[in-house]
């Protein structure tokens, strides 16, 4: 979906639709912290590590579960991934195999499961349940920071420094506060744009950076995307010095249609195209081609203590 216009709005008319949808928002807070705490959380009997946000969508939490599952692997811990598999039809259990689609499950689930076993399910508890007795070691959680379904060993909120400026949802894209979030989190993560550690409130907080792995040199692209933020990722690739001929921002998750990508180069006008990875994966394979792929690594800037610290609350 793209952002309602007044959810960042600064204009009288934003402010004014973000004042009548108050009330909305109240009841939507209030039935989010009655479904907290009267849940019953489902124990899958290995620990669980979620990475959430208080914002809808563009936090990194995807970049966040890779890198945090390449740091587990190194220290032989063998993580698999649950997600909901968000515009995915398949409603699962079910593990992400190569047959998968991204109609099936998603992009980010098709990302997942390029580095790791990965299982989508709309029901998280099943899902955790599946991959309990599939021989997960440790479950790594995308999203679901609001989701009490499981019983979480240990939770991460990503922070993208705008919350605090920011209504709930529907008046804007908070899923809940940020206060509210941190009063529930073990940790956050403060990355785009880095935050002060002492922003956290009180709560442990890892720095993390991203950036993006390119397959070719910097020059003149034409870019496209459809991403939660794509402003970040047209920023992103002028930071790293490539000049922008063109920018075009689709709908997140939007679905190309056909012709959709054929019209793109033809208005490239021989310039290499470039898109995200979420973007490329919902790409038919006859459109791929020539193509380039940024694909956004997230890495902490002290990776040691991340590692000490969930080694720590998992071994608990």
């Amino acid at each position: 979906m793209n952002d309602p216009w007044f959810w960042r709005g600064a204009s009288p008319a934003a402010r004014l639709s973000r004042a009548a949808l108050a009330p909305a928002a109240a009841l939507y807070g209030a039935g989010q912290r009655w479904r907290i705490r009267s849940a019953r959380p489902f124990d899958p009997g290995i620990p669980v590590i979620c990475a959430g946000a208080a914002v809808i969508g563009g936090a990194g939490k995807t970049p966040f579960c890779l890198m945090l599952q390449r740091l587990l692997h190194a220290e032989g811990v063998a993580a698999h991934f649950l997600t909901r598999g968000y515009k995915g039809g398949l409603k699962g259990p079910v593990r992400v195999d190569a047959q998968h689609t991204v109609d099936d499950v998603g992009d980010e689930a098709l990302i997942l499961a390029a580095a790791a076993p990965a299982w989508v399910a709309k029901d998280r508890a099943a899902g955790a349940g599946a991959a309990a007795a599939a021989g997960a070691g440790v479950i790594i959680m995308d999203d679901g920071f609001q989701n009490p379904a499981v019983k979480k060993t240990l939770s991460f909120l990503l922070l993208t420094g705008e919350e605090e400026n920011l209504a709930r949802f529907p008046a804007g894209p908070l899923r809940e506060t940020a206060g509210e979030a941190m009063a529930r989190a073990d940790a956050v993560v403060l990355a785009f744009p880095r935050r002060r550690a002492a922003e956290a409130g009180g709560v442990p907080a890892f720095h993390a950076a991203g950036r993006l792995s390119l397959p070719l040199p910097p020059q003149r692209v034409a870019a496209f995307c459809g991403i939660a933020r794509p402003e970040r990722f047209f920023a992103a690739l002028e930071a790293q010095g490539f000049t922008l001929a063109s920018r075009r921002a689709f709908a997140d998750h939007h679905a190309f249609a056909p012709g959709e990508i054929a019209r793109l180069k033809a208005g490239a006008a021989g310039l290499p195209l470039i898109t995200t990875e979420k973007d490329f994966v919902r790409l038919c394979p006859a459109d791929r081609a020539g193509v380039a792929v940024a694909r956004l690594a997230l890495e902490a800037e002290d990776p040691d203590s991340l590692v000490r610290f969930v080694r720590e609350r998992i071994n608990r």
